[in-house]
């Protein structure tokens, strides 16, 4: 009896064993324990990952797993509201072997539901394999993104990666047209019209301190860019090919201690840029930089910025970006000092002691006036529209046709005036400039409400009212900036200089053949008829 019921025991504790072991393999090797688990395998998983994914698929068996990962990203919508976009699938298929924790599995990785002319699109972006064990394995990919031929090698240990090397040949104009399909920038076009092929290897290793570093090195060959013109822009339109601008582009980076400094040389002939020190903030997706800015001839922009510049410019600055562009500058390119900022499309800045020959000089408008030039500016780059104010001290008028003209009719030479204080005020709207001049010396004061300039027209449409000893000679001048039309209204002028004649003449007439009792009648009957004139 007592046997019989030691067998019974075994028998149950067998029989509850198996409903164990049935109940492990349900839950691990069958499809409905492996959806259970699927919420734990998801947690463990962005655990580790720098972003969080969605386990759209989890499939264990004894000896092969499968996984799905997806990576949603939505579209930005106007007014604040979003709508879905595509989603980023990795697909890991292979064999797997729980008890030994062996893995050899294959992975590919694509963007799902890219919408071009309403119809879904499905890129490829990577694939390859995985090798090792479970938390300590190897991987090999490949991408072609933008005819790359990535390559890609990395060990993990511990679900950290250790050592990352990696050498990639994107075409640009591919990558450019990949990332305005994705929409992984609002300004993406931007960049459309660079063509070339960007080089780049990464080196990444895992120190004694446990803390990843690395360098990464690029530069561009056969690089150029292909500016929109404003018809360009309108019809979506390249400019013609021979506005192409060369350049090439030279980059280091350096990642110690969780932090990404850069340094980038970008050189074409018609200038260079350098940004040194740049720090990324990756998480947040933002930088700050040192920079500095050359351009030997501003003549060779004047295409690009259908405007007429002339001479050579640098600058150096702190460049800054998070959610906007910000930056500032400092030159002394112009003589003096200018300083500003660019914040948010904003330009403003300061002029201090600079010669205004220079600032005409720069915008190829003729030399008509030099001072010391004080000031502050402020100019729209999206609206295209701003405000200059300028004190100008100790001025002086250069020789011109309009100094000539005045000479021949008053007799005084305006180029030795000396200006001691002027008042400028400039409203910029796009490439038309329209001034408020006020100026006076000693003898001669100058003052014009209406001085249009055109720089894109080149022209000029101003009148000048100029006062001499409280005389009033009205100037115009019109037509093509360099050499413009002068009209002087010297009505006033001749109508002083008649009565002076008369003055000084009729004296010696009436005190040589009138009476003196009479004189002083004869006198004021001259004066009336001169206030008649």
């Amino acid at each position: 009896m007592k046997q019989t019921r030691q067998k019974r025991a075994v028998f149950y504790l067998l029989g509850t064993l198996l409903i164990v072991l049935s109940l492990i393999y349900a839950l691990l090797f069958t499809q409905l324990g492996n959806d259970l688990f699927k919420p734990l395998v998801q947690s463990i998983i962005n655990k580790h990952s720098p972003i969080a994914v969605y386990v759209q698929k989890f499939s264990l068996r004894p000896s092969q797993a499968s996984i799905v990962l997806e990576y949603p990203i939505d579209k930005p919508k106007h007014k604040g509201h979003k709508e879905q976009g595509y989603k980023i699938l990795a697909t890991f298929n292979g064999d797997f072997s729980l008890f030994s924790q062996n893995l050899h599995t294959q992975f590919y990785i694509t963007a799902q539901n890219i919408s071009d002319n309403k119809t879904d699109k499905s890129i490829p972006i990577a694939s390859g394999i995985l090798e090792g064990k479970f938390r300590d394995f190897k991987l090999k990919a490949q991408s072609n993104i933008a005819d790359s031929a990535t390559q890609i090698h990395a060990t993990i240990k511990d679900f950290k990666l250790q050592t990352l090397t990696s050498t990639t040949n994107p075409k640009l104009q591919n990558l450019a047209d990949l990332a305005e399909i994705l929409e992984l920038s609002p300004s993406i076009k931007s960049i459309q019209g660079i063509q070339g092929v960007l080089w780049i290897q990464a080196d990444f290793t895992r120190n004694a301190l446990n803390l990843l570093e690395g360098k990464i090195l690029a530069h561009t060959s056969n690089a150029a860019f292909t500016p929109n013109t404003p018809n360009a822009l309108a019809s979506h339109a390249p400019s013609p090919k021979s506005s192409k601008i060369k350049f090439d582009l030279n980059g280091q980076a350096i990642f110690k201690d969780a932090k990404l400094q850069t340094n980038i040389d970008l050189t074409s002939p018609i200038g260079s840029a350098k940004f040194k020190q740049i720090h990324w903030d990756i998480p947040h997706q933002s930088l700050h930089a040192l920079y500095e800015l050359s351009l030997p001839d501003l003549k060779s922009l004047s295409p690009l910025l259908k405007l007429h510049l002339n001479g050579t410019f640098n600058a150096n600055g702190y460049i800054r970006y998070a959610k906007g562009l910000e930056l500032d500058f400092f030159s002394s390119s112009l003589g003096g000092k200018l300083q500003g900022k660019l914040k948010d499309k904003i330009l403003e800045g300061h002029l201090d002691s600079i010669p205004s020959k220079n600032i005409l000089a720069l915008f190829a408008i003729p030399q008509v006036f030099n001072a010391s030039s004080n000031g502050d500016f402020s100019y729209n780059l999206s609206d295209q529209n701003g405000t200059l104010t300028l004190l100008l001290q100790n001025g002086k008028l250069a020789r011109s046709h309009l100094t000539d003209a005045v000479k021949k009719y008053t007799k005084l030479d305006l180029p030795s005036q000396v200006f001691h204080t002027a008042n400028l005020t400039t409203t910029i709207n796009h490439k038309a400039l329209d001034t408020k001049l006020d100026m006076a010396s000693q003898e001669v004061s100058i003052k014009s409400d209406h001085l249009r300039i055109d720089l894109e027209k080149n022209t000029i449409a101003s009148q000048i009212n100029v006062s001499l000893k409280n005389t009033p000679v009205p100037i115009w001048l019109s037509g093509n900036l360099q050499a413009p039309k002068v009209v002087i209204d010297t009505s006033a002028l001749l109508k002083n200089q008649i009565k002076d004649a008369l003055d000084k003449g009729a004296q010696g007439v009436i005190e040589k053949y009138v009476p003196q009792e009479k004189q002083e009648k004869v006198k004021n009957l001259l004066n009336g008829l001169l206030k008649g004139l």
